[in-house]
């Protein structure tokens, strides 16, 4: 057996076709048919049509944490309609599935109260998280600081490796500021 990669409509991968060479065939024979037995993880995901492409079995995967991106399959081709039956060795096909950027990053709360001194240096507000469902690179996030009520921008900044919203100089006492965060 051998595989040969074919390109197909889709943006995303390439088609992956399943050749078998079979010796018992002489000339003038007519072509065998072949059924493809799948075995391993995604055997019920994916399957084998009679012309050797293998293709996705159900609507979708969905590659996002906790599910698997990688799958093994073993495929056997079988002779139909012979006796005895006929049978390929098994070979082995990996298939890496790519994560989509299809889920929005969220923060825990979509409002955060929180109170701190007016005055000091540098001093913690409160944490604010994000979490992104998708996985690898397109489950980074990136925060920025939007804006701050009451001209106060030069106040605030927020740190991104820590998650933390900080107070910066001298604030109004008893003034309430209301502080954007965009996620991406």
């Amino acid at each position: 057996m051998g595989t040969i990669v074919r390109v197909s409509p889709s943006a995303f991968s390439n088609s992956l076709q399943i050749t078998v060479y079979d010796d018992d065939l002489k000339p003038g024979m007519p072509p065998a048919v072949y059924e493809y037995i799948l075995t391993g993880l995604g055997s019920s995901i994916f399957a084998v049509d009679q012309r050797g492409y293998v293709y996705l079995n159900v609507p979708y995967i969905n590659a996002d944490p906790p599910n698997p991106t990688t799958y093994q399959l073993h495929i056997e081709a079988r002779e139909v309609n012979t006796t005895p039956i006929r049978s390929s060795e098994p070979m082995s096909v990996i298939i890496h599935i790519m994560d989509v950027n299809d889920n929005p990053p969220r923060f825990s709360s979509a409002f955060y109260m929180a109170n701190v001194s007016a005055k000091g240096i540098n001093r913690p507000v409160i944490k604010v998280y994000a979490t992104d469902n998708d996985a690898g690179k397109n489950a980074q996030i990136s925060y920025h600081l939007v804006s701050v009520s009451d001209g106060a921008y030069e106040n605030f900044w927020y740190d991104s490796d820590t998650h933390q919203l900080n107070a910066v100089g001298n604030l109004k006492a008893g003034e309430r500021y209301e502080v954007s965060i965009d996620i991406n």
